[in-house]
């Protein structure tokens, strides 16, 4: 019987630095959490290099603890990573560095929000509240963490996935690699080839290093998973460059939203109580230069001068990115924008599953995806979505949706003013999402497993 090993590194140092494990990272978790409930610990193992103990563990994830909401905190006691601090009233340093996070391109601010914090703690506990910041919810460390066992090397005839940003992890690259050159198979899963495709996006190091460790994947991997058709052709391209071909399949990633019945009603959090009853569109994901938030606040500020006041709030759900600044100096300086627009910083699951079912509908005017996730939870919750015709972004909902040029202001208020101004229009839209067909990470969970246990080559 071949035995899977899922590597959540990446997982696990995301959920050190962020209270909510999100984007990548979640799909990560509901696929491996799908899997070991499904077929156990004697088929499904996860690993992870820990630093404190300088190697590679690995753990049975069906002893995971079951919580839907999978935030950072559950997941690093399941682990014994203890981040509660006890001065701080038990709050973490994932809570604190993620609250942070939104002040980091205003560095004298961030250092006030950091002393305002520990003066609270110590003179205002109560003001924690208000700044949402309260002690997680999820399981604490209570001494009942998944057994771990130091691991070398993987079993022979075992397959050795790998979903996460690896390139970034030197301990595990090692890893995977000596697990290629003994004679096992090793598979990688591609979001995307942003940092190749678009390198301004990033900082100037990361295209380089990105590319250099694909360059090398194409040696030591025996299989690539690729999310998407356009994601599929990209990495096909790139192997053509210096002639080589690769084993690729694609594996379309799921619209449902894990842990909550489509288009089932979600009850308010607290945290959202002044929403209740007011209408607003939202706008999900990292605020980030190849999100096309300016664009987005272009428009809405000119169809605010057509509705007045019919026209509703626009929130944006996520935490600021590379590029996010803009949108950030945008709100601070154009006091009308700024009551126009809301911004909901790390919502956690059930807030942002409040927010989607919601709202009037969705936008996700992005300039370059390897999916775009927004776009299918949108419909799992019954909304449509205003969505970019670019890259891979048409392949998760298809023709329930128009789509619209992210490079043309006008393209996207058009869309837009049509929404807003014609009830009728987009309640036709949803009848059709309603009516389609939608995945599940069930299924998602089942087509890896028969590609990995049935056509990925096992040993030389």
């Amino acid at each position: 019987m071949t035995t899977l090993y899922f590597d959540l590194t990446d997982v696990i140092d995301f959920a050190t630095r962020y209270s909510r494990v999100t984007g990548i990272q979640r799909v990560q978790l509901n696929i491996v959490t799908l899997l070991a409930r499904k077929y156990g610990g004697a088929t499904v193992r996860c690993t992870y290099f820990d630093a404190r103990r300088g190697g590679m563990l690995e753990f049975d994830p069906a002893e995971l603890s079951a919580n839907e909401e999978f935030d950072a905190e559950a997941l690093l006691a399941d682990l014994g990573i203890a981040t509660r601090v006890p001065w701080l009233r038990g709050l973490s340093k994932s809570q604190i560095k993620s609250y942070l996070r939104r002040y980091n391109h205003r560095k004298l601010f961030r250092a006030l929000k950091k002393l305002e914090i520990y003066l609270s703690v110590l003179f205002a506990p109560k003001h924690l509240a208000a700044m949402g910041l309260q002690p997680s919810a999820s399981r604490a460390n209570d001494g009942k963490c998944v057994a771990l066992h130091a691991v070398q090397a993987l079993p022979t005839s075992s397959v050795y996935v790998c979903m996460g940003a690896i390139w970034q992890q030197p301990q595990v690259l090692s890893f995977a690699k000596r697990h290629g050159a003994s004679g096992q198979s090793v598979v990688q899963m591609v979001y995307d080839l942003i940092p190749v495709a678009h390198p301004e996006y990033y900082a100037p190091s990361e295209p380089r290093e990105y590319a250099a460790w694909l360059t090398d994947a194409l040696d030591y991997v025996r299989g690539f998973m690729c999310i998407s058709k356009w994601t599929e052709s990209d990495l096909r391209r790139f192997a053509a460059r210096s002639g080589r071909d690769v084993r690729t399949r694609v594996t379309p990633l799921a619209h449902e939203f894990y842990g909550f019945g489509r288009s089932g009603e979600v009850g308010a959090p607290p945290e959202l109580s002044t929403l209740v009853g007011k209408r607003f569109v939202l706008c999900v994901g990292t605020i980030e230069t190849r999100k096309n938030g300016p664009l987005l606040l272009q428009a809405w500020r000119e169809l605010a001068d057509e509705f007045g006041d019919r026209m509703p709030l626009l929130i944006f759900a996520g935490k600021y990115g590379r590029g996010g600044e803009r949108v950030q100096a945008a709100l601070e300086n154009d006091d009308r924008l700024a009551r126009l627009v809301r911004l909901e910083h790390a919502p956690s699951d059930r807030q942002l599953a409040w927010l989607y079912r919601n709202c009037l509908f969705t936008a996700f005017p992005s300039t370059y995806e390897g999916w775009g996730l927004p776009v299918g939870e949108s419909a799992w919750f019954g909304k449509y979505c205003v969505a970019s015709n670019a890259t891979s972004v048409p392949e998760v909902c298809g023709d329930l949706l128009n789509y619209v040029d992210p490079t043309d202001a006008g393209s996207l208020k058009a869309e837009l003013r049509t929404l807003l101004a014609n009830p009728e229009a987009l309640r036709k839209h949803e009848l059709a999402i309603e009516a389609a067909t939608l995945r599940t990470w069930a299924s998602v969970a089942d087509d890896m497993y028969a590609h990995l246990t049935r056509e990925v080559p096992v040993a030389d």
